[in-house]
C-alpha cells in the first residue's frame, strides 16, 4: 500500500479515534496537527449523549464553538446516504456485516468525498478501505505524526499511549515503542496510511 502526504483532503472522524483525545483531554493534539475535523451527526450525537463522559462532552462543545470541529449531516438528499445506508445495513457487499451508524456515516462521507478516514475499528472497517482505496487514520498513527513533525517527544507519545489505555481504548499495542517500531511500519505496508505535508 501507499503512504500518500496530502493538505486539502478532508478527514472524517469516526467516534472512537477522536474519543482517544476527548477522554484524556489531548484534543489540542489534533488543533495543533488539522485545520479542522470533520465528524458525521451520528458522531456528534453518539459523543454529547447524556451518558457521554463529561470532558468528551466539555471538549467537543468548546471546540465546536472554536469551529475547529464541523459537524456534517447525511440527509436523504446527500449523494452519501445510499452508501451510508448500505455500509450501515451490511449490504454494501455480501460478506460485510452491520456496522455503527458513526462508523458508517464516517466511511460514507470518505467515500463519497475522496476524504480520509479516521477511525480505530480497522478490523471492522478493512474490506472499506481496500474496495474503496481509502486512506487511513488512527489514533495510533496520528501519534505517529505528532511525533515525527516534533509536535510532542515519544515520553509524551508514550505518555498519551498509556492514558487512553487506562481509558479503555482498544489500542494495537501495550506501548507506544512497540506499535511505533512493529507494528507501524506494518501499518504502512498493509493500508493506505495518511500522512501530513
Amino acid at each position: 500500500m501507499r503512504v500518500i502526504y496530502l493538505i486539502d483532503s478532508p478527514i472524517f472522524y469516526d467516534t472512537d479515534c477522536l474519543v482517544s483525545f476527548l477522554v484524556i483531554g489531548e484534543g489540542d493534539l489534533l488543533n495543533k496537527l488539522f485545520s479542522k475535523i470533520i465528524i458525521p451527526k451520528q458522531v456528534y450525537d453518539e459523543l454529547s449523549h447524556p451518558n457521554s463522559p463529561p470532558i468528551i462532552k466539555k471538549e467537543l462543545e468548546q471546540y465546536k464553538r472554536d469551529n475547529f470541529i464541523e459537524i456534517k449531516d447525511i440527509s436523504i438528499k446527500d449523494k452519501e446516504y445510499y452508501v451510508y445506508e448500505q455500509i450501515k445495513n451490511g449490504v454494501w457487499h455480501e460478506d460485510e456485516k452491520c456496522i455503527g451508524k458513526g462508523e458508517a456515516a464516517a466511511l460514507a462521507l470518505a467515500i463519497q468525498n475522496e476524504g480520509v478516514i479516521a477511525s480505530n475499528n480497522l478490523s471492522d472497517i478493512e474490506f472499506y478501505i481496500k474496495d474503496n482505496d481509502l486512506y487511513i487514520l488512527t489514533s495510533s498513527i496520528i501519534l505517529v505524526q505528532a511525533l515525527e513533525k516534533n509536535i510532542i517527544f515519544e515520553d509524551d507519545a508514550e505518555e498519551m499511549w498509556s492514558k487512553m489505555i487506562d481509558r479503555k481504548r482498544n489500542l494495537p499495542a501495550s506501548s507506544f515503542k512497540h506499535y511505533y517500531s512493529i507494528i507501524y511500519p506494518e501499518d504502512c505496508k498493509k493500508f493506505n496510511v495518511f500522512k501530513l505535508k
